[in-house]
Formats: structure tokens, sequence, C-alpha cells
């Protein structure tokens, strides 16, 4: 899916760094530093690659500093503020459009390398990161688009999938695995997040409705054929529910 913006007349300020949070300031502070050392001569290509793919942004094969950036957006959860300010984003650095992802994130080509910090900046602004959106990592957290909503809900995953997000982000255990790694909610046997092509899936059913609680199961990842679904726990419990329990429950 894209994005189209149609663009706003007034020129957005770049927030400065008071203006920002931690940790978002820290990651912003960082990457400026490393993306200077590596345009001075300092760091080799190899290295700063690892380092711009933890952050989410990656080489385009046309060559120059034609960079994509992928933005984290937790279990699809965005507020109006945060894509009102994708639009102005794509629109000000990119050419005007940018793409959904399968996994609910939100992608910008064809950003310069060296516009990126302020691009960090105006997302931090509104409490979005690049972090971990790529490299071999923890990545977003997905859960299903109808979560506190679908009728067949047994439970509301977003709590859940944003305690995943703040557990994962920025921790060092997520940090330079041997591959990527995925994890996705669900609040029902239809399983809307598509489990089967995450690594880790967390499915509330039928079978744990009394219990309130959800299967976690080990999925393949995107290829030509992903495999089957082994748990890998019967149940996780401590799950609040928001579906009212029937008489005889």
């Amino acid at each position: 899916m894209t994005i189209f913006y149609r663009p706003a007349a007034r020129q957005r300020p770049i927030p400065r760094d008071t203006a920002l949070a931690e940790p978002f300031l820290g990651d912003i502070v960082k990457w400026e530093s490393i993306t200077q050392q590596y345009f001075d001569g300092d760091i080799e290509e190899d290295v700063y690659k690892t380092y711009r793919l933890t952050n989410g942004v990656y080489g385009q094969r046309q060559g120059g500093r034609n960079q994509m950036v992928r933005v984290k957006v937790p279990y699809g959860s965005i507020r109006p503020e945060q894509l009102e300010m994708i639009g102005y984003l794509v629109e000000h650095y990119s050419r005007g459009w940018a793409h959904i992802t399968t996994r609910q994130n939100l992608q910008m080509p064809y950003v310069q390398l060296d516009q990126i910090g302020e691009v960090l900046r105006l997302l931090a602004s509104v409490g979005l990161t690049t972090r971990e959106s790529c490299g071999d990592t923890v990545r977003n957290i997905g859960g299903c688009h109808l979560a506190g909503a679908c009728p067949y809900d047994i439970l509301d995953i977003s709590p859940w999938a944003e305690a995943a997000y703040e557990h994962f982000v920025r921790n060092p255990i997520a940090q330079r695995l041997p591959r990527k790694f995925k994890i996705n909610f669900s609040g029902c046997d239809t399983d809307c997040g598509q489990g089967h092509v995450q690594r880790r899936r967390c499915c509330s059913g039928r079978r744990y409705e009394r219990t309130r609680q959800a299967a976690t199961r080990l999925s393949g990842i995107c290829g030509w054929r992903p495999w089957g679904q082994p748990p890998c726990r019967a149940g996780i419990g401590g799950l609040h529910s928001t579906r009212r329990p029937a008489a005889d429950d």
C-alpha cells in the first residue's frame, strides 16, 4: 500500500536537542556523530553499513546517497499527528509517497543520507523511531489490526504488543543477533497478524479462552515456503480478556 500526501504550506522547524526526550535524543546524537565520521573517512564502509541498517536506513541500488528509511509502527497503531508527520517527511525529504509494509512499518525511499539526522529528529518529535527496523535485530512487533474491536477477540493484544516493543527496542539482547527475529500477536484463531511469516507467534484462541492465555509458536520466515508452527509453549498466563465471560464460564 502507498501513502500519498498533499504538501503543507508551512515548513516545520527541525527540533532542537532541548525539545527531544531521551532515549530519542541519544539515538540521534549518536547517528549524527557516527555518520559524520563516515563522511570524514574515519569509519569503514562495512562497519557503517551494519550500524546504518540497525537504525533502519537502507542503501538504495541507484547509488549516491539515496536511502530508504523504515519507520517502526508497533502493532500498526499510529496517532494522527504521527501520520501527518510521515506525510510531511515524504513530501519534503522523499518523493511524496511512502509504503506501508506487510509488517506494519512505513518506508520512505530516496532520502539523502546527509538529511537523515533531520528526519530522525522530526520523527522523534512525535514519538516515532527507526531503531532496529532492519538488521539482525528484534524487528517491529506486529499485531492484529482489529485488536480491541474484532468481535472474535479473546483478548485485546495491544498492551502485550506494546510491552514487547518497549522491552526489546534498544535492548542490548536484541542487537547483533544471528539473524533477524520477528514477533506477532493475535487475539483470536483467525490470526490476522499472519503468524506463519513471523519468527514467533503469540495467539490467543478458543482453546485458551477460559484461562486467558496465549499459545506461542515458532514460525518460518518470509521465504518461498514458510514452514509450520510447532508450539514452543502451551500458554502464557496473566492475559486480560476484553470479552465478558458468559454465566457458565
